[in-house]
């Protein structure tokens, strides 16, 4: 977000945390004098404010893995694919179970016990791939997943809407 406030891109934010939006709004505020308090919202991702094809790029960074279950899941990615303009490009890094299929434990609704005590929903590359083809969408990269000292893992997650 730092990069592109400082190098004048316009800069949306969306969450349900209204401490997480005024830090937004401050830090906005400092990097981008021409920054408007209206591109902060507070609201959830599976029901966002703005029109349809509104953006040509968004990152969803660390968001997916707070949702409550399947559902919810396939909500907010679809609200994200709503908003983002054809031939746009979403950046998506999410909890995954890739790597780590033998340390989690499963809760139910697809969320799991992780190693490191949080409890997250987490995607596998199935779930991954089947979601970017019902979106009809088309992978620019392979999946790629980080473990983090056994304790995560973290997928990376970046398709691009057909125009």
């Amino acid at each position: 977000m730092v990069y592109f406030l400082r190098n004048g891109y316009p800069v949306y934010a969306v969450d349900q945390s209204v401490k997480a939006i005024e830090a937004v709004q401050r830090l906005a505020s400092q990097l981008a004098p021409s920054w408007s308090a209206e591109h902060a919202r507070v609201e959830p991702i599976e029901s966002m404010s703005f029109e349809k094809e509104s953006f040509d790029f968004i990152i969803s960074n660390a968001v997916l893995h707070f949702a409550e279950n399947e559902e919810h899941f396939r909500q907010m990615l679809e609200e994200l694919w709503r908003v983002l303009k054809p031939g746009g490009i979403q950046f998506m890094r999410l909890a995954s179970s890739i790597g780590i299929e033998d340390a989690v434990q499963p809760l139910g609704n697809e969320r799991y016990l992780l190693p490191d005590g949080s409890t997250r929903f987490l995607v596998n590359e199935r779930t991954m791939v089947g979601m970017t083809e019902k979106l009809q969408g088309v992978f620019l990269e392979p999946i790629k997943t980080v473990n983090v000292a056994g304790q995560r893992c973290m997928s990376t997650w970046v398709i691009k809407k057909n125009g």
